[in-house]
């Protein structure tokens, strides 16, 4: 046998395998067509298959004709309740995206998840038993969806964009970026990268609703180890999300009174957060963070129900804000 004869030999079943694994189904007469054999040849090969990959090669009747198909989903593993639980997670923030197609591509996968599950039935009406509250939601979207698109194909790909980003004085900025992260933060999201024309690792952050335009390069960049760049790391002594620029964390000791006593007894709104002390119906909270708008806006946003303990710095803007505030009112009347 030559070996042009023996390679036929080998592409055959090969081109049958082909042919079922994207989707085709085949019969004795279809397989002996498409593999130039006769239909005793085909019908060898539907059996070898059913007996060598019985997870994966079904077969039914259809006209009286014995018909085989490839099922890929029965090679996969089935998922437990607790993967399908965190998928119903995950696929219930789709409606931050609305408008764009990640919707649809969260649940492709949940129904796939789902359907791989022993416990599938139990697993409907899913987007109101695990629901995302967006409230606003993401300012940008639909209408900046190609912006998030290219943010996320250029994170995926290690590759650098070209930005143009309305900065804080509302001054339009052209700047190159190396996106590491894609960061969902109360119900708005933001990119974390370096600047991609320097060598400095410093992270920045950008809102991406001021990103007017986004273009991604051909030029790609390593992603740093764990030790070099680790959000979690970066965010975690900030109330809100600051990368620096407000100095050290600090012990901060706030009281709240009567009102709110019950509320930070079940509420968590910083890692570091514990409880002080009890004095009668008030509560003292601890925290270690920056000094920064955030914890000022935050403790602002409590009135007369809270008082700053120390330090004296956030003691006293908190002072002079609210008597600032008072002094608008008064002004208004």
């Amino acid at each position: 046998m030559t070996d042009d004869g023996r390679y036929k030999e080998t592409r055959r079943p090969l081109l049958l395998l082909d042919d079922l694994m994207a989707g085709k189904r085949h019969d004795r007469d279809s397989i002996a067509e498409r593999l130039g054999v006769g239909k005793a040849a085909a019908d060898k090969l539907i059996i070898a298959l059913l007996e060598y990959l019985p997870s994966a090669v079904s077969e039914s009747k259809e006209n009286r004709k014995r018909t085989i198909r490839f099922e890929v989903e029965r090679l996969l593993p089935n998922m437990n309740n607790a993967a399908v639980i965190a998928t119903c997670f995950g696929a219930s923030v789709a409606e931050l995206f609305e408008g764009t197609d990640y919707p649809a591509g969260m649940k492709t996968v949940l129904d796939f998840v789902i359907k791989r599950s022993k416990n599938h039935k139990l697993f409907s009406d899913t987007e109101r038993k695990f629901f995302f509250n967006k409230q606003g939601g993401e300012f940008s979207l639909p209408e900046n969806s190609n912006v998030l698109k290219c943010v996320i194909d250029s994170i995926v790909r290690c590759r650098t964009i070209s930005l143009d980003y309305k900065n804080q004085t509302a001054e339009t900025e052209k700047i190159a970026i190396k996106p590491l992260s894609l960061v969902l933060h109360q119900n708005h999201l933001y990119v974390v990268g370096y600047y991609a024309d320097s060598d400095k690792t410093k992270p920045y952050l950008y809102r991406l609703s001021r990103i007017k335009n986004a273009t991604q390069t051909e030029d790609e960049f390593s992603y740093p180890n764990k030790a070099q760049y680790d959000p979690k790391q970066i965010f975690n002594g900030s109330l809100g999300l600051h990368i620096g620029g407000f100095g050290e964390a600090q012990d901060i000791e706030i009281k709240f009174n009567a009102r709110l006593r019950a509320h930070f007894e079940h509420h968590r709104y910083h890692a570091s957060q514990k409880t002080l002390k009890v004095e009668g119906t008030s509560i003292n909270i601890a925290m270690h963070v920056p000094i920064c708008p955030e914890l000022e806006g935050w403790v602002l946003s409590f009135a007369d129900n809270a008082e700053v303990i120390r330090p004296t710095a956030l003691r006293e803007k908190i002072a002079k804000r609210l008597s600032d505030a008072v002094n608008v009112y008064k002004s208004n009347q």
